[in-house]
């Protein structure tokens, strides 16, 4: 799977590409929100290697045509709250699990397999305890005592947003 990261800005966004593993598939490069130029992209995104999936903040308004345009191409989208990238971006306060030596990190690996905060809502905490201790021992991660409850309980909390749904579907938390 491909993973396209959009950082949006008013009538540009910069775009970059990467497999598993850290592998670049596309060093960052500048797409106007025109819609010839979204037009290349999503034809870019689509002919890439495997599944592509955009992931992109949610500012304002302007990430709003981008959204839709990638959409109505037939990609996978999702809008994150760019609070939530930021606050990524420096690791993850609920996990303290270093990097291994493949590159892969839990609370990355994890966000792959719960990638959006209805996957966990939508169950009851035992549903997800069991399967957080099923996903820990399949991805040979340490499953503590209490951290999928406490992961469950982060996941309920009313500031925790992104974008609405556990399907492929392309529309942001607005006012968020």
């Amino acid at each position: 799977m491909n993973a396209a990261g959009i950082d949006v800005s008013k009538g540009k966004s910069m775009v970059s590409a990467r497999r598993p593993f850290n592998e670049i598939v596309a060093k960052p490069f500048k797409v106007r929100h025109t819609a010839s130029e979204l037009k290349q992209l999503a034809d870019y995104l689509k002919s890439l290697d495997d599944e592509t999936r955009a992931v992109i903040e949610h500012t304002g308004r302007y990430y709003e045509q981008i959204v839709q345009y990638l959409h109505d191409a037939g990609l996978y989208v999702s809008a994150v709250n760019p609070k939530l990238i930021k606050d990524y971006g420096g690791g993850n306060p609920l996990f303290d699990s270093p990097v291994r030596e493949d590159g892969t990190q839990k609370w990355v690996d994890l966000g792959a397999s719960f990638w959006h905060v209805d996957c966990v809502r939508g169950m009851n905490q035992t549903a997800f305890v069991q399967r957080y201790t099923k996903w820990c021992k399949q991805h040979r991660y340490q499953a503590r005592a209490g951290r999928a409850e406490e992961i469950y309980e982060h996941f309920q909390r009313p500031d925790c947003h992104a974008a609405q749904g556990c399907h492929n579907q392309a529309v942001g938390a607005a006012g968020h």
